[in-house]
């Protein structure tokens, strides 16, 4: 098996870059699973099955069938009932074929392949999920898009058009040498006629003297003004140059992915007709790297469950293959790739009853589930439509790969449907994911960040732009009617003269405008996505660092859109006196977003670090609820409940535990010690804390 014939060359530098990539994670996972807990050891499972997921669907994809096997085959035992130690043996020794594989180290798989199929007979029964599909990986393992490319294909042509440029700024740096040395000469001609003009009156030979001086500097000055021009021009000219080397053409996707829709079809016996549109757009090689993934498995996905198969087809009046399309626009400074099939489409109520059966949905949200909702449901981790697991589906893994990729490129997904008609999965993604211009506000004495790719304009308002229309406000922006949203319950502090900032956002579902306090100011920052509980939360793209050093949460514009009805009902419903809460937790970021979350739903928060700090703001103020991580030094929650219920003064008090400690007997262990919920951070997001804190709330005003 060689990896080179019959592929492009920058196909296969992604494929060995990607694998690379994965089969480093595996090797670490692989360790810590070995030294693991056993509360630790699902998620740890759960990520390295993704790993291995996503080194299938690639190596499928663009022909590579007897790598896509071993890494199935891994899979199975993994997620197997063997022992650890056993699992841990068995997948180093995948690992260990895949890797050589990728380096053309050809090796028969037979062997490989019989020694994982024995290991796996004891695989679970595959009408579930894996057990501890539902974890979120470990906090500490790398991120998909960790750093580790360390060099770029770059044409020739490429590298030679840097020449003129910096051979420009080269003959510039040394004119300015000889300028400085003809200034320094002319400044001390000027000093010593100053002098002579103290003294005495300047002659004619002086004045002439004088004269030349002041046609030499103006000269100098044309030199410098017409020197910066062109260091400016050369300078732009490489930093252009700089940026195309990091461009890749979308095209050379279109071959890996016509592999995974022929390779998926071969598989299910469909007749699929693929084709890619807009291949001639340039993005950012990480953000390329970055995208292959979720596509593969998105083409895959459309395959297995979007389309037909002929003879459904025939049955439906549907006339030939399976239509299958990659289309990719350039917006600007954004690209969007969709993945549109047209197929069955997806049934909302059979997605919510199969969440339901797997316990990952109650069954009145189920029963609300709308069509814009459904990809968070897809995208939950150990999610699957397959009751049988598959070589192309079944595990859950798919749609979570997806939607932690395209976040962490700062993107969006959205998900269009039909019954009948097909599918369109649209991702929206920063050209450049490095880095990403935002624009930063101040509110309630918090600084924010919007990316400025969905601000639309800002604007200082009077109250006569703002009305009512159907008991909700709008203002008048950009001369149209726009609904007003606020980042926080209640509203800001008004400004001088009653006037206000409003920021136009391009929402999910049309323009909003966002109240602030006021505007700071641009600033390209790179974005961090969050980690698990936080990474699903609607509304939040991730953190950043602002030149102050303060941790900074970068909002989505888009996500905003859908928390406004959720933040309008709480409102509605918010009590009187707003209740306290005291979040604890050691994470800057969890606590930050937790308190966002409660103070939008009417709750006054204040925080914590630690068990011991909650414990002082315990005693020295009165708070109606406690929201505490699991884990922390000093004096972790289950330290923190204890040390409450045997003070007289706190005993009473609720307290929720938001952990992703996964146990049923550490469940026990922290209702045992006086919680009153458990949370587990893999199942959570805002509707869940605060019915939990609503709930018990209201037991303890009734």
């Amino acid at each position: 098996m060689k990896l080179a014939e019959g592929l492009p060359l920058e196909v296969l530098d992604l494929f060995r870059d990607e694998a690379k990539e994965h089969l480093d994670g595996l090797v670490q996972g692989l360790e810590k699973l070995a030294q693991a807990p056993d509360a630790l050891a699902g998620a740890i499972v759960h990520e390295l099955a993704r790993r291995l997921h996503t080194i299938k669907g690639g190596a499928a994809g663009i022909g590579f069938e007897p790598i896509a096997r071993v890494a199935h085959e891994a899979e199975n035992v993994l997620i197997s009932d063997a022992p650890v130690a056993e699992r841990v043996r068995k997948v180093a020794r995948a690992t260990a074929w895949i890797d050589g594989a990728v380096r053309d180290q050809h090796e028969d798989p037979t062997a490989i392949l019989e020694e994982l199929r024995k290991a796996a007979l004891s695989a679970p029964h595959p009408s579930a999920p894996p057990p501890t599909a539902s974890a979120p990986p470990p906090a500490s393992a790398p991120p998909a898009n960790a750093a580790g490319r360390e060099s770029i294909r770059v044409r020739v042509r490429t590298v030679e058009s840097l020449v003129a440029p910096l051979a420009a700024l080269a003959g510039e740096r040394a004119e300015s040498r000889f300028r400085r040395e003809r200034l320094r000469r002319s400044a001390e001609s000027a000093r010593g006629l100053w002098r002579r003009a103290n003294a005495a009156p300047l002659g004619p030979a002086e004045l002439e003297e004088l004269s030349a001086l002041v046609a030499g500097l103006e000269r100098e000055a044309a030199a410098a003004r017409e020197s910066a021009r062109t260091m400016t021009r050369s300078v732009s000219a490489a930093e252009e140059t700089l940026q195309k080397m990091r461009l890749v053409s979308v095209a050379s996707l279109e071959e890996p992915l016509r592999l995974s829709s022929m390779d998926a079809a071969a598989r299910t016996g469909k007749e699929v007709q693929f084709s890619l549109v807009g291949g001639g757009v340039f993005v950012d090689r990480r953000v390329l790297d970055e995208l292959r993934g979720p596509l593969v498995h998105l083409v895959r996905n459309a395959v297995d469950h979007g389309l037909e198969t002929a003879a459904e087809r025939a049955r439906l009046g549907k006339q030939g293959p399976g239509r299958l399309v990659v289309r990719v626009v350039s917006l600007g400074d954004l690209v969007e790739v969709s993945v549109e099939d047209n197929g069955r489409g997806i049934d909302a109520a059979k997605v919510g009853q199969r969440a339901v059966a797997l316990g990952q949905l109650a069954p009145e949200a189920a029963a609300k589930l709308q069509p814009a909702e459904l990809f968070a449901v897809l995208a939950t981790p150990g999610f699957s439509t397959r009751e049988q697991v598959t070589e192309l589906s079944g595990r859950g893994t798919g749609m979570d790969v997806v939607a932690g990729a395209v976040k962490g490129l700062g993107g969006q997904v959205s998900l269009h449907t039909e019954l009948g008609q097909g599918t369109t999965f649209q991702l929206s993604i920063p050209v450049a994911a490095l880095s990403t211009r935002v624009l930063f506000v101040r509110l309630r004495g918090e600084t924010l960040a919007l990316p400025l790719s969905g601000v639309d304009g800002t604007a200082r308002l009077g109250p006569e732009a703002f009305y009512e229309v159907g008991g909700r406000r709008f203002v008048t922006l950009g001369g149209a009617g726009v609904p007003v949203h606020e980042l926080e319950q209640g509203q800001a502090a008004a400004a001088p003269e009653g006037k206000r900032t409003a920021v136009r956002v391009r929402a999910a579902g049309g323009p909003l405008a966002l109240l602030v306090d006021e505007i700071v100011g641009e600033e390209e920052v790179s974005v961090r996505p969050l980690g698990p509980p936080l990474r699903h939360i609607e509304g939040v793209i991730g953190s950043t660092l602002a030149e102050s050093g303060e941790v900074v949460l970068v909002l989505d514009p888009r996500g905003l859109g859908r928390l406004g009805a959720f933040a309008n009902e709480d409102l509605a419903a918010a009590p009187a006196r707003p209740a306290r809460v005291l979040v604890v937790d050691d994470s800057i970021t969890t606590r930050t977003l937790e308190r966002h979350i409660l103070e939008r739903a009417g709750y006054q928060v204040e925080l914590a670090r630690d068990g011991v700090e909650a414990l002082a703001a315990l005693r020295a103020n009165s708070f109606d609820l406690v929201v505490s991580d699991y884990e922390m030094p000093n004096l972790d929650g289950i330290g923190l409940v204890r040390a409450m219920r045997a003070d007289e003064g706190l005993e009473a008090l609720p307290l929720i535990l938001v952990t992703s400690v996964v146990g049923e007997e550490t469940r026990r262990r922290a209702l045992a010690a006086g919680a009153n919920a458990y949370v587990m951070k893999g199942q959570f997001d805002q509707d869940t804390l605060l019915a939990a804190i609503a709930e018990h709330l209201a037991g303890r005003r009734g």
